[in-house]
Order: C-alpha cells, then structure tokens, then sequence
C-alpha cells in the first residue's frame, strides 16, 4: 500500500535536485540516463546487478548450463502456474516490468560504449548476456514440446512468460552490441543469436508454436536487424553505435 507514497517521494527528491518538476516514471528514467560512475572503471558490481535483472534467473556467477537449465523451468512454471492463496499480484507487465528491462538495458549499453570498459568487465558483459540468449534458446525449446512439435497456443502472452522472454531478447541486444564493440568473439556470438532468432521466426516454427505475442515478433525482429547492423558486406563484424543499439526501444516515457 505504500508503494505509491514512497514513488512519489523519490520522485520529488529527484526533481528539486534537477531542479524541474518530473513524474515517477520520468525521474527514474532521468536518473539512469544522467546517471555517472566514480573512478575510471566502472565496477563489476554495478555491471553484474544489472545482468542480473535482465537473466531474471536465480543462477549466479552466469552459468550457460545453469542459465539454459532455469530458463526451462521458469518456462514450465509459467505455462503451469501454482496459485496460491494471497500469490503476489505482478504489476502491469506493457508498462512497469517493460520500463524497468529497458531501464537495466539502456544503462548497460551506456557502460558498453564507454571508453572506460576493462577487458575484465567486458568479459562480464559476455558471459552474463550470453545467458540471456542461452535462456531465449531454452525457452523456445521448452515452449516446442518434448516431441518438438507442439506447444501451447499463446503461451507468450502469459504475463511471467511474456517478461521474461522480451528481457532475455534485450540480453541478447546487449550480447550483439558488446561483442561488435568490444571485440570479444563477436562473430561467434553474432552468429549463435542469429540462429536462436531465425529458430524463432522461422515460418515452419511458427506452425508448431502457435500465435506468438506480436511485441515478441516484433523485438525479435528487431534483433534480427541488430545482428544484420553488426556484418559487413565483407562478412567482417561492424562496431554497433548506442544510438542504433537503442533507437527502437518503446514504453519509455523520458530518454
């Protein structure tokens, strides 16, 4: 019930530090867009969090085994929910959860495309972003059924479901931008995101999986261009700038 209440403040307390009057949504994203990291090099902890929030997973240390593992079961318990009595009411999934993955995203590609990136850091970036599209590969492969054909129809557009496969896509976003950026093993991770996609939106896929949430096909087909950015006509893997990483996000009321 306080929830609100304590927005509201936050709100109010970002607003007379910038000096204009600003709503909730607007002052977070306001502070993540100004935000500013102390030291020349940002810390792993900031850049972990952050990855974290977007796997959504309770794996730790970014597993590709464990990652791919969670993601199926986060997949089951989604199709197959276990209600109980006072369950948590998740909030509004087109807006709240959206904002916040976007949030988590936009800041990490802002870290990306910093100068200041270590090879160490970069490193996390990886290996934590790799897990998002691991779990996007999870996730299909759990959603087709144990004979590999069939799946519940429009079982994206379940609220647990339909979260955690768009965060994982944005993971995904990030892995083809970091690696373009930071050189590390781009073609590699270009070409594995690129065959999860087209898994994904490959027509004959389509017949088995039934109706896909449309802001799904769309995000995924916004990936898709993504990787097509990063390749050359030489076949030679391009850096990716900020603006094109995050040109298309939506639901964002501020940046």
């Amino acid at each position: 019930d306080d929830d609100e209440e304590i927005r509201d403040y936050v709100a109010q307390s970002i607003s007379r530090r910038l000096g204009r009057q600003l709503g909730c949504d607007q002052a977070c994203e306001r502070l993540v867009a100004d935000f500013e990291p102390s030291g020349t090099l940002f810390p792993h902890t900031y850049v972990s969090n952050r990855l974290a929030y977007l796997l959504a997973l309770p794996s730790l240390g970014f597993d590709l085994d464990a990652a791919k593992s969670e993601a199926r079961q986060a997949v089951d318990m989604a199709i197959n929910p276990s209600r109980v009595l006072f369950d948590h009411e998740p909030p509004n999934i087109y807006i709240d959860q959206s904002r916040n993955m976007q949030l988590a995203y936009y800041s990490l590609v802002t870290i990306a495309s910093s100068s200041a990136v270590s090879e160490s850091t970069g490193d996390v970036f990886i290996k934590g972003a790799m897990c998002c599209v691991e779990a996007l590969d999870a996730a299909l492969l759990a959603l087709r059924g144990s004979d590999n054909t069939t799946m519940l129809g429009g079982a994206t557009s379940l609220s647990l479901l339909y979260s955690l496969i768009q965060s994982w896509i944005l993971g995904a976003r990030l892995a083809v931008f970091t690696a373009a950026r930071l050189g590390n093993n781009y073609k590699a991770v270009v070409d594995r995101v690129k065959e999860i996609v087209g898994a994904w939106l490959s027509p004959q896929d389509n017949k088995s999986l039934g109706p896909i949430h449309p802001w799904i096909i769309r995000a995924l087909c916004s990936l898709d261009d993504l990787c097509r950015s990063a390749e050359s006509d030489m076949g030679v893997i391009q850096p990716i700038s900020k603006d094109r990483a995050v040109s298309d996000l939506f639901l964002l009321t501020y940046i």
